[in-house]
Formats: C-alpha cells, sequence, structure tokens
C-alpha cells in the first residue's frame, strides 16, 4: 500500500467526527414546525410575575395578621 493511500483514508476518530458533523448538518435542514411568538411568552411571564407578587403580598399580610395576634 503506498503512503498516499494510506495517508488518505480516514481513521476511526475522523470517520467519527465526520459522521458526526453530517448528522449535525441533517438536524440543522430538518423543517421545524415550532412557532415561537415572543409577544405570547413576554405575557406569560408577565402574568406570572403579578400571580407571584399576589402569593408574595398574600403571605405578608397572613404574616403581618399572625404577628398582630400574638403582641395580643
Amino acid at each position: 500500500m503506498s503512503s498516499l493511500a494510506f495517508a488518505c483514508r480516514p481513521n476511526a476518530i475522523q470517520r467519527t467526527c465526520f459522521a458526526y458533523l453530517k448528522y449535525r448538518k441533517q438536524a440543522y435542514v430538518l423543517p421545524v414546525n415550532h412557532q415561537f411568538n415572543p409577544i405570547e411568552k413576554i405575557v406569560e411571564l408577565y402574568r406570572q410575575k403579578i400571580e407571584l407578587y399576589e402569593r408574595m403580598l398574600k403571605e405578608k399580610n397572613e404574616l403581618i395578621d399572625k404577628l398582630m395576634k400574638e403582641r395580643k
């Protein structure tokens, strides 16, 4: 076997790397059916923030009531 033919033949690491790169290229080419609407995400996060604030306010009020009852 000539040294040129041996040098052109990929080894196991190169074959694995080529296979991985081919897989990644195919993965990026596949069509994506997911629709991402940033406005909906912002609205959802805002709603979650409001719910969190409401829970925090409720817990604060309950704690204040508890402390006031203990004080009497």
